[in-house]
């Protein structure tokens, strides 16, 4: 089979998920533990941790509305993506260049046709998934081609 012809469709793991989002919520609060302890005002230390816990959880929020709203990714061999909602319907996708596929995991950075974009970590063995082996397969064809 030619790897034109190969789509991988993965499915996002809950306990990798839960597992992600307690470890943002840990390094947000190292960071504003870090910002409290700066030797500047009482004023600006508040304003710090302020800021860094809303742009932590503002994006870990988005993640996690995406990740929800899409439980199924289907990735072309030319780079194309679909995500499926929960009531069925597809929506289309294309991958950014932030994409990290290593042997058992892979970090996707998708840009929506509304210019939203969509993180996600997954994970998968070689040795015991069809589609986790077409993933690496397509990424491979994508990085021949650029």
């Amino acid at each position: 089979m030619s790897s034109i012809a190969f789509v991988a469709e993965l499915k996002p793991d809950s306990q990798l998920r839960r597992w992600f989002f307690s470890s943002a919520l840990l390094l947000c609060g190292v960071g504003i533990w870090t910002v409290s302890n700066l030797a500047i005002s009482a004023e600006l230390r508040w304003l710090g941790g302020a800021a860094w816990a809303f742009a932590v959880l503002a994006r870990g929020g988005l993640m996690l509305a995406a990740q929800l709203r899409y439980p199924i990714i289907r990735i072309h061999a030319d780079g194309s993506v679909l995500l499926q909602n929960a009531d069925g319907d597809w929506c289309s996708a294309t991958m950014s260049g932030n994409c990290v596929i290593l042997a058992d995991f892979a970090w996707l950075d998708l840009l929506l046709a509304d210019n939203a974009r969509y993180s996600v970590l997954v994970r998968g063995k070689s040795r015991e998934s069809q589609q986790w082996r077409r993933l690496q397969v397509i990424w491979r064809h994508m990085g021949s081609g650029r």
